[in-house]
């Protein structure tokens, strides 16, 4: 029998079966894909300051690279292009009649992303469902709940996974894009007997003191855009409606999205205390 035994030889012909071969193109191929993506990431790092678009394009880069490494495993394993677009076909033509949801929910994140409906850290309505942007996946976005009325603006300590197929099916209000600012009001009830005058004078002098003007370099970005329509003017309003026989006194301004409630305890506050030396304003404090 023959003792003499060559390691060359054995790896040699390791090497020459076939399956070997593809086994190592396969891992080749997926060393180069990792590598690759760490280097978009690292110059990503490099020049992108925002979360958001971090987390985009980290995300981006899962799912581009494993669609790579999908293509190149079936043709590697599978020879030729036509098996692969068959085989991606079938997959394809599955997901659709398993699960459409699957189908719907990723197309949908296609939107959000690409076409930034929102990102990390904006604060959006959708549905009944109001809050903070906190992660963006492939099949959910997560919302961080705020509360109504007078927590509008606070965290119920609540997460709440909302669906990405909704965006295509339900309106998205996004409070945080253009200026960052909304326009939001305050309306107290007027006696009959009550001095209007008086009261639009004393609620605009209130409201020229406690709202902080808004920067004119965050209007100014507006200019040419279609966003430029929401702010005609800056200024705060002040105007007399009459709503099922009631005078009521409106208090109209510009405020960050998440000082709504700070900014009307703010001008109750100072209303309460102008009220104190203006006998003929007459204001409804009962309802």
């Amino acid at each position: 029998m023959p003792t003499d035994f060559s390691f060359r030889s054995y790896f040699d012909g390791l090497l020459t079966e076939p399956n070997l071969t593809r086994l190592l193109i396969t891992a080749a191929v997926l060393v180069a894909i990792l590598l690759l993506r760490w280097l978009v990431l690292r110059a990503v790092r490099k020049r992108v300051e925002r979360l958001d678009t971090r987390v985009l394009w980290r995300q981006a880069t899962n799912y581009v690279a494993l669609v790579v490494l999908l293509v190149a495993v079936v043709q590697v394993w599978f020879q030729g292009v036509g098996a692969a677009l068959t085989i991606l076909s079938l997959v394809a033509a599955a997901l659709t009649i398993i699960h459409k949801e699957f189908i719907m929910n990723l197309s949908a994140w296609s939107v959000i992303t690409w076409r930034s409906l929102f990102g990390i850290g904006d604060r959006i309505q959708i549905g009944t469902f109001t809050g903070d942007v906190v992660h963006l996946g492939i099949m959910y976005f997560t919302l961080a709940q705020v509360g109504e009325g007078a927590q509008a603006d606070a965290h119920t300590g609540k997460l709440v996974k909302v669906p990405n197929g909704l965006v295509t099916t339900l309106p998205v209000v996004n409070y945080s894009r253009t200026v960052n600012y909304i326009w939001h009001q305050l309306s107290l009830k007027l006696k009959p007997e009550a001095d209007r005058p008086a009261a639009k004078a004393l609620a605009r002098d209130v409201l020229q003191k406690t709202i902080d003007p808004v920067p004119e370099e965050a209007i100014a970005a507006t200019v040419g855009r279609a966003e430029s329509l929401m702010y005609p003017t800056t200024e705060p309003q002040v105007y007399i409606t009459v709503f099922e026989g009631n005078m009521n006194l409106v208090l109209r301004y510009l405020c960050h999205p998440r000082q709504r409630v700070s900014t009307e305890q703010a001008l109750w506050a100072a209303l309460l205390d102008a009220l104190d030396d203006q006998e003929a304003v007459m204001i409804a404090l009962d309802t």
